[in-house]
């Protein structure tokens, strides 16, 4: 165990795996929780999860912005056909790649990315890559033909690895840059882990980095359910998200609904109603197209992801590709979950019930910093905090990596 400042609870079973592990994990999250107390905001500020995450929200990018700053918009399209846009910017081909994943319903425009990935991309100590989240309406428009909606962290987690191993695999990108790092935000780093899981699990070193996990959730659907129940400014921002997904996905949602965005907006369906209604025929439809999710014996154990075909035509068990717990002990990339005891979207106790129930594995830890919001440490710690952190965690994963 690590003991940690005030400002930290360690909720982690760190490192247990290996002892060099352990120690390499120790020390540098022992460093990262030394240097908080500097940082500090005003009380006021920082004591107020409402003020942290709202202000850390308030910033929007645009394409233009970011190419204007030299970034370069690539589509990359993975073995299964699906496309994605990422935005890149190489400062040396001989420093590692930072990957930003952003939350649910979210492009590479995403608000905090303002925060995390800008500051970083100014300081030109790693390559840095803007990818868009699955389930966001750009990402369904983008793929329109390909007719599919994503809401499971385990198929979002999937096809950000096809995507990382389409980047790998580039004939020209792929000299860019050394390592991979991800970097998640809110769901982001649900499907950050999901992807470090498939890239363990077939042992192909895609993501030969670590893995931060911002404000993540670690059982996807019961962080959804609390937050589409949120009132006030977080059911506005809601609203925008789903009306978002929506609109630039209509025409592909309208293939197995005749349901509306006002179904959507004014009646409010409880989470599990929308998942049945918009999302869960298509992943059916999809498994029944991609049979590799399965194996029907135990001769190639790495290829096992899925039990049997016939549980994702269940709905209650299509909920469980929602949830870690069936796949942190394939996991060998260092990973750590950061997480806000004052978050309103992620709550403590949601993250504490789950440790309880499902103890996590010797190579992953989990902070819980008292302040910060939902994704709001630049405001509860400064944005000076939150690049070192990320720089100091990074930095001595690519060391050891070496």
């Amino acid at each position: 165990m690590v003991n940690l400042d005030k400002d930290l609870l360690n909720l982690g079973y760190l490192m247990k795996r290996t002892v060099n592990l352990v120690k390499c994990q120790a020390e540098i999250i022992s460093k990262i929780s030394k240097s908080l107390k500097k940082f500090e905001n005003y009380d006021f500020i920082r004591k107020n999860s409402f003020v942290t995450t709202v202000l850390s929200h308030t910033y929007n990018f645009n394409l233009f912005y970011l190419k204007k700053i030299g970034f370069t918009e690539f589509i990359l399209t993975d073995e299964e056909g699906f496309s994605c846009r990422i935005l890149l910017k190489i400062h040396d081909p001989s420093l590692p790649l930072l990957c930003f994943i952003p939350g649910i319903g979210l492009s590479v425009d995403m608000d905090s990315f303002s925060n995390f990935a800008l500051p970083i991309n100014s300081r030109k100590v790693f390559n840095i890559a803007l990818l868009e989240n699955a389930t966001s309406g750009e990402w369904i428009q983008l793929n329109q033909k390909n007719k599919r909606v994503i809401a499971s962290g385990y198929e979002s987690g999937w096809n950000l690895y096809l995507t990382l191993k389409a980047l790998k695999m580039h004939r020209y990108l792929s000299r860019q840059f050394t390592r991979i790092h991800l970097i998640g935000l809110s769901l982001g780093g649900n499907d950050a882990v999901f992807a470090s899981y498939f890239d363990s699990l077939l042992r192909s070193h895609i993501i030969d980095g670590s893995v931060m996990a911002w404000s993540s959730p670690i059982d996807r659907y019961k962080t959804l359910y609390h937050y589409l129940n949120l009132d006030g400014i977080f059911s506005i921002q809601n609203k925008l998200m789903i009306r978002n997904i929506f609109n630039k996905g209509k025409v592909v949602f309208q293939q197995v609904t005749e349901k509306d965005l006002k179904w959507l907006l004014i009646e409010r369906p409880p989470v599990k109603d929308i998942l049945k209604e918009l999302f869960w025929k298509f992943s059916v439809s999809y498994f029944e197209k991609h049979k590799h999710h399965f194996q029907l014996n135990n001769l190639n154990a790495r290829k096992i992801h899925l039990d049997s075909h016939g549980k994702i035509k269940n709905f209650d068990s299509y909920l469980s590709l929602f949830s870690l717990e069936n796949y942190f002990h394939h996991i060998k990339n260092p990973i750590i979950f950061i997480n806000s005891i004052d978050d309103p979207i992620v709550t403590h106790e949601q993250i504490q019930q789950f440790i309880k129930d499902f103890p996590l594995p010797d190579h992953i830890g989990l902070f819980s910093m008292r302040y910060g919001g939902h994704i709001g440490y630049s405001s509860a710690y400064s944005t000076q905090w939150l690049t070192k952190t990320i720089i100091d965690y990074v930095s001595y994963w690519d060391e050891q990596k070496k």
